[in-house]
């Protein structure tokens, strides 16, 4: 789980290179965050920003699992970790207790092989 995070325009291509894990060293993928740009000059239409997100994983940039973590498992490791109760009585937090769950599992996993 990435301990560094960083927060990144929903439209920026570049972001695809946080999870190219056969580029980066040792395998590594980083902890990007969907830094949202809805309040912007240049966003006439704050519904559109997800959507622009979403056109890294139609152009084959980004995988749907690595969109996932851009825009919602990044940013639960990132509030969770600091926080566990961070998501406690809003909409996701369901959600958030699975993500978790999966994440722990995950770890370990790869800490006994």
């Amino acid at each position: 789980m990435p301990k560094f995070f960083f927060g990144c325009e929903s439209d920026d291509p570049t972001t695809t290179y946080a999870f190219a894990a056969k580029a980066n060293p040792f395998g590594s993928k980083l902890g990007a965050v969907l830094s949202s740009d809805i309040s912007h000059f240049d966003v006439p239409d704050m519904t559109r920003v997800l959507e622009e997100a979403w056109e890294l994983v139609e152009e084959k940039s980004m995988s749907e699992e690595d969109f996932s973590s851009f825009t919602f498992g990044n940013a639960v490791s990132l509030w969770a970790s600091l926080n566990p109760d961070f998501f406690r009585g809003t909409v996701v937090e369901k959600q958030v207790k699975q993500h978790l769950a999966r994440a722990a599992e995950t770890q370990q996993a790869a800490a006994a092989s």
